[in-house]
């Protein structure tokens, strides 16, 4: 799939880079927190991947491969280079997870993705530069959420309006064409701190899709 609706990806000049210097003390406390972050990063891509298991049981459709859009995807074996930017290797900041049934998918059309965006604080003020951090919204101002889409003979790649979604404060997405519909649904992470919670999120998006026309699709637990 290819995507056009998405910022530009700049990369650093490898050539303009040059090493902060930094004291062995400073050094140290910096390593330790780099340790921290890492382990709290398994823990966070831990969560997202058992609400997304949950989601497909749930509603019986299958995972099929995800998408980095904030960045391009993880240089695989033997591929990448020094010049990639340092967001390939984190491409979980935004990443679309896509699901797919194929009786769905073949007979009436149905795609459905869901988008970790893992912080808003990038789409959340227009001049954002995405290698300069202080430019984000700061990080106790922003968010960490999914992005319920679901595309009936319609899909998002058609609507240049979409990256609204990736905003703190993003309303439901309802956008049609002639022949079908896209609808999109943000939950804050913190919907989904239970079982019990995201089966209560999942209704709510389950009643979306049927306020607005799309019935394929139900639910285990109703």
């Amino acid at each position: 799939m290819c995507y056009f609706f998405f910022r530009k990806i700049h990369y650093f000049n490898p050539v303009n880079i040059y090493m902060l210097e930094l004291n062995p003390v400073q050094l140290q406390n910096q390593l330790a927190d780099v340790r921290k972050a890492y382990r709290l990063l398994y823990q966070f891509q831990k969560r997202v991947l058992d609400i997304l298991r949950l989601f497909e049981d749930e509603f019986s459709i299958e995972y099929y491969g995800g998408y980095a859009h904030f960045s391009n995807q993880t240089p695989a074996a033997s591929f990448g280079s020094l010049e990639d930017s340092a967001w390939d290797w984190l491409n979980l900041y935004l990443h679309e997870f896509h699901f797919r049934e194929e009786e769905l998918r073949y007979r009436y059309h149905i795609n459905l993705s869901v988008f970790l965006v893992s912080d808003t604080g990038y789409f959340d003020t227009p001049n954002a530069e995405k290698n300069i951090i202080k430019t984000f919204v700061p990080a106790d101002q922003a968010t960490t959420k999914l992005v319920f889409m679901i595309g009936k003979d319609a899909w998002h790649d058609g609507f240049d309006d979409f990256e609204l979604n990736f905003k703190s404060k993003s309303p439901d997405y309802v956008r049609t064409t002639k022949k079908g519909k896209v609808l999109a649904k943000s939950f804050e992470l913190d919907a989904f701190s239970s079982q019990m919670g995201a089966i209560q999120a999942f209704r709510q998006l389950l009643n979306f899709w049927r306020e607005n026309g799309i019935f394929e699709l139900t639910m285990k637990h109703l």
